[in-house]
């Protein structure tokens, strides 16, 4: 499997795991399915698609499911197999073979909205085939026409309403498609800037002609699409072909029956008999059932009549005859349970299931009162959670949620080395202080013994040849003031530090007390909502299991219905066939009733003819002297055609000569004027007056 397989196969998981199938499934559970589990869920979503197709495979022949799901797939959907021919996707489709299915499902899942769309239109577009023997009675034929008209007026509202919906598109929808469009061309502006920054700086492309490359694939792609067309074209064609030969087979197949059979080789003396027969037959039938159809109704007729004319009833007799109905009404009720009883004792395992729904019912009633309690429950210990969450966070400190035990700890833990590193800086720092005080006192002591100190110290210093070393001595202790200074500053930072720690831990452990006990209630109230959730889940599964139960009967009782449904249209259709056949024949019995009193009496058919026989008789001879009219005519034209021929062509040559000489005439004409002009030159206008005139 290639990893466009892997992605087709993706997407067709995550769509059936999306409304409106929901099936859960993953790759591994719908790779693993066997060939009917996919048979079944191809079927599950033809009858998404229409809903006619929701059936069991089980319940269904391999024959029956087969017909009606590829019907509904080449034919109604109008799916066109890509790989293959009609025959063996047929076989492979009945194999549930994943090679044929997973295209399959594809396809549909693919666009599901336009399938549904077309499923829809299908049921009332699909033209119904009508034997040609029954357009002879009008009646059909104008039925048919007025179908066509309102499938044709169909189709317009239904265009009319396609464009309404797409014309009025609402102002959510059309904000998320402009959102999508925006995300789309942002994406695709990033996509281009990477690659036009890919193809600037790597060297490999610095030679390539990207117009060329461009128009390359522009030609490649439009011939990929021209050989999928054709390849399409070719698979309709190949489908046409097929239906084409199979409608070929099935009437050689019928036109060898109707050879075989008595009726190619029966006097029509015969066939007329036995139809005539068959329609005394009908008729007497309906007779019967009419005439007592009618009894019934008369016998209704005369007992109301009978109370209208009678007297009218006093309260006693209608007291008495109300007794007795509810008398009688008693019995009926005797009477249908002890049938009800009866029919539980002749199908036990039908009483069985009843007795189960019911009880499953009570079942049902119990745990969804349960289930509602539970999430009540749930509900509450949620809102609980939340007011917790939103106390805990009341008591954050600069965005920071309170520690927990073992951070405490560890910040304690460093708080204390902290602070016996400080109290060991601050024992330094006032050593350092004394040391310096003691200094400075001596240091006063001896200026005030020696007055001259500096002097002392000057000449000193030129004696020892280190002259300038008491400045760098004042420096030094100016250096050591703006040190002792700064060291005064840091102590009393380190003061207010320590001062800030002991208020946080205060601080700390206050809020600690506080929340003690309401830590104490959430880890309760987490146990037990736990303990509610483990109830709800135990619960649900069983409420999916009963009604996975009660949905597999529901959908078994549907199935009968459904086919009881289809018996009593199949029953009505052939009822109808059989009266629309009676209906023609009885019209052809009277057309043959009125020929033979046409025949027989003084009655004529019209002013021209006297019967059928007669107006077909001279149809007949009409039409034979027209033909042999016609052969008659035929044959002197092809005996003539020759010299026509010839004579047509003597006929245009002639044309073409005089043609030639009227033009060589014109010219010659033209000429003679010519010269004549050319004489009058210089000359003046002369008037002659013939006096012979």
């Amino acid at each position: 499997m290639d990893h466009e397989d892997m992605k087709d196969l993706k997407l067709i998981v995550e769509r059936l795991n999306r409304p409106p199938f929901s099936m859960s499934l993953t790759l591994v559970t719908f790779h693993n399915k066997s060939p009917f589990e996919r048979l079944q869920l191809v079927n599950d979503v033809f009858a998404y698609l229409d809903p006619k197709m929701k059936k069991d495979l089980r319940d269904e022949g391999q024959d029956v499911y087969g017909t009606r799901m590829l019907e509904f797939l080449l034919g109604t959907i109008n799916y066109k197999p890509a790989t293959m021919d009609i025959a063996a996707f047929t076989e492979q489709f009945l194999r549930g073979s994943p090679d044929v299915l997973y295209p399959v499902l594809f396809w549909m899942m693919d666009q599901l909205d336009v399938l549904k769309k077309r499923s829809y239109l299908a049921r009332f577009l699909t033209t119904i085939e009508v034997p040609e023997e029954m357009f002879a009675d009008t009646t059909v034929v104008g039925l048919y026409q007025e179908y066509k008209a309102l499938q044709a007026e169909f189709k317009e509202i239904h265009k009319t309403i396609d464009r309404e919906r797409l014309g009025s598109l609402k102002p959510s929808e059309l904000e998320a498609e402009i959102e999508q469009l925006t995300q789309e061309r942002e994406q695709l502006q990033a996509k281009l800037a990477g690659l036009k920054e890919r193809v600037s700086t790597q060297p490999q492309y610095a030679n390539v002609n990207f117009a060329e490359v461009l128009e390359t694939t522009h030609s490649l792609r439009k011939a990929q699409e021209e050989e999928a067309k054709l390849y399409q074209s070719i698979q309709e064609e190949k489908y046409k072909k097929a239906r084409a030969e199979q409608l070929y087979q099935q009437t050689k197949h019928k036109l060898k029956d109707l050879e075989d059979s008595d009726i190619s080789h029966a006097n029509p003396q015969k066939i007329l008999a036995r139809l005539r027969d068959d329609v005394r037959k009908l008729r007497a039938a309906s007779e019967a059932k009419l005439g007592d159809e009618i009894r019934k109704r008369e016998k209704i007729l005369h007992e109301l009549e009978d109370v209208v004319s009678s007297e009218p009833m006093s309260e006693d007799q209608v007291t008495s005859l109300s007794i007795e109905v509810s008398e009688l009404q008693r019995v009926c009720e005797d009477l249908t349970n002890k049938r009800d009883r009866l029919h539980s004792a002749a199908d036990g395992k039908i009483g069985f299931y009843r007795e189960r729904v019911a009880a499953v019912e009570k079942k049902k009633e119990k745990l969804q009162d349960q289930l509602e309690e539970l999430e009540e429950e749930k509900r509450d210990a949620e809102n609980d959670l939340k007011q917790l969450a939103a106390d805990l966070k009341s008591l954050e400190v600069g965005g920071e949620k309170p520690k927990t035990d073992a951070e405490m700890k560890a910040y304690m833990k460093e708080l204390t080395k902290k602070t016996a590193k400080y109290k060991e800086m601050k024992t330094e720092l006032q050593v350092g202080r004394d040391e310096i005080g003691v200094l400075s006192r001596t240091q006063d002591i001896l200026k005030n013994k020696l007055d001259n100190l500096q002097e002392f110290n000057e000449d000193l210093e030129k004696e020892r040849g280190v002259q300038g070393a008491l400045g760098v001595q004042g420096e030094l202790e100016a250096v050591s003031s703006q040190k002792a200074d700064i060291d005064n500053t840091k102590g009393q930072t380190l003061d207010q530090i320590s001062r800030i720690v002991a208020d946080i831990t205060s601080t700390l452990k206050q809020r600690k007390n506080k929340l003690a006990p309401q830590i104490k209630e959430l880890r309760s109230i987490r146990n037990k909502f736990e303990e509610v959730e483990a109830v709800y889940l135990k619960k649900k599964k069983q409420h999916d299991n009963i009604a996975l139960g009660l949905e597999s009967e529901r959908m078994g009782l549907e199935k009968e219905v459904e086919d009881n449904v289809l018996g009593i249209q199949e029953e009505e259709s052939a009822y109808h066939f059989l009266n629309c056949l009676s209906t023609i024949t009885q019209v052809r019995l009277d057309q043959m009733s009125q020929e033979l009193s046409y025949q027989v009496g003084d009655e004529r058919l019209n002013s021209e003819h006297k019967s059928y026989k007669e107006m077909y008789e001279r149809s007949i001879t009409a039409q034979e002297d027209a033909a042999k009219r016609l052969r008659q005519e035929k044959v002197k034209v092809k005996e003539s055609h020759g010299d026509h021929v010839n004579q047509r062509s003597m006929f245009l040559d002639l044309r073409k000569v005089m043609e030639c000489k009227m033009k060589m005439q014109a010219e010659q004409a033209k000429k003679e004027d010519l010269a004549a002009d050319s004489l009058v030159f210089g000359g003046a206008d002369v008037l002659e007056i013939n006096q012979g005139m």
